[in-house]
């Protein structure tokens, strides 16, 4: 509330109040997608992604962390232990800009990094063919004196043979040609069907009938084409 009283001792009617509301500070939010990849990798790869983050009051810094299993069960049946994450190199393609409420990072996770051993099967490099790869990304906020802190999911790859992943690549390849060739022959149909609609005027007794058959179409074709995409 803030008041002024002037030379005559006069004070306003109304004294002109503020009011402020507290609210807690939220910690970041991370979505990571790798781009253009599926769920296999080979030991040598470079994994491209995207790193979407938000906070309420700004960003402060973001880290990378990888870990490394292996993607074969014990034989006893038992599940392993799960190794602790560790820091990653990842080449940031773009910069975070402390304070920005919100930030869309790309960057690329070079496998070759990691390697000891050129060959991408020897048993001297720690990701090789049947194991398992989990990237994490860490996010802090700009609260003082200690900042909010999140994680975002672990997103993780099985690391293969080039000859499995080309076979992989393959069998995916002709899936999405099958998928092409229904979509085609859907669109196929699609022009048969509005070549046999009528176009009566708005005054026909056909007309309602015609536009709730165009409208179908259209809402098909609309699928069509997020399905081509």
């Amino acid at each position: 509330q803030l008041e002024v009283v002037d030379r005559d001792d006069l004070p306003p009617a109304a004294p002109t109040l503020l009011y402020v509301r507290v609210r807690d500070d939220q910690a970041p939010v991370l979505d990571y997608r790798t781009r253009g990849i599926g769920s296999l990798v080979t030991a040598n790869a470079r994994i491209p992604g995207v790193l979407k983050l938000r906070d309420d009051h700004g960003l402060g810094a973001v880290g990378a962390q990888y870990r490394v299993m292996s993607a074969t069960p014990p034989e006893n049946g038992e599940k392993p232990p799960e190794p602790p994450f560790e820091a990653a190199a990842v080449d940031w393609l773009g910069e975070l800009q402390v304070g920005a409420t919100e930030a869309e990072l790309e960057l690329v996770f070079d496998l070759q990094s990691l390697m000891k051993d050129p060959d991408p099967n020897s048993a001297l490099n720690k990701v090789r063919p049947d194991t398992l790869l989990s990237l994490r990304f860490d996010a802090k906020d700009r609260r003082a004196p200690d900042a909010n802190t999140a994680m975002s999911d672990v997103r993780t790859l099985r690391v293969v043979t080039r000859e499995k992943l080309l076979q992989e690549l393959r069998r995916r390849q002709s899936e999405q040609r099958a998928e092409l060739e229904r979509v085609l022959q859907k669109e196929i149909e699609a022009r048969a069907a509005i070549a046999e609609i009528l176009s009566p005027t708005a005054s026909h007794a056909d007309a309602p009938r015609a536009k709730l058959r165009v409208e179908q179409l259209a809402r098909q074709q609309n699928a069509l084409g997020k399905t081509a995409q």
